[in-house]
C-alpha cells in the first residue's frame, strides 16, 4: 500500500490529501500533523508531494515498503539537495542493499 500512497502524493496531491481524509488512519493523520508542522514548503496543497520523501527522511524504516523503484524515483526526480544527501547518498537501505 505503501507505494501507491508514496505515488499518488508524487503525482496527485490533491488526491493524496483527500485519501488522508478519507481512511482517517490514526499513523496516518499523525504523520500529516507533522509534516505540516516540520515541512517548510509554500503551503500549498502541492507541497504533499514532498511527503513521501520527508516521510523517508524521519522514519527511514519505511523504505523497504516503497520499494526500490519508490525509493529511486525520488532520489533521481524528486528530492534535491539537502533532501537527497540525507537519503540518497547510501544512508537507506531498501531490501537489503544501498
Amino acid at each position: 500500500m505503501w507505494p501507491l500512497i508514496a505515488e499518488l502524493a508524487w503525482l496527485a496531491p490533491a488526491r493524496f490529501t483527500a485519501l488522508i481524509v478519507t481512511l482517517q488512519d490514526a499513523s496516518l493523520n499523525v504523520l500529516r500533523r507533522r509534516f505540516d508542522a516540520d515541512f517548510r514548503g509554500t503551503g500549498e496543497i502541492q507541497d504533499y508531494a514532498w511527503f513521501p520523501a520527508w516521510l523517508l527522511i524521519i522514519k527511514p524504516a519505511v523504505a523497504g515498503r516503497f520499494g526500490r523503484r519508490a525509493y529511486r524515483a525520488i532520489c533521481r526526480h524528486h528530492v534535491p539537495l539537502p533532501y537527497s544527501e540525507r537519503f540518497c547518498v547510501g544512508n537507506v537501505k531498501v531490501n537489503g542493499t544501498n
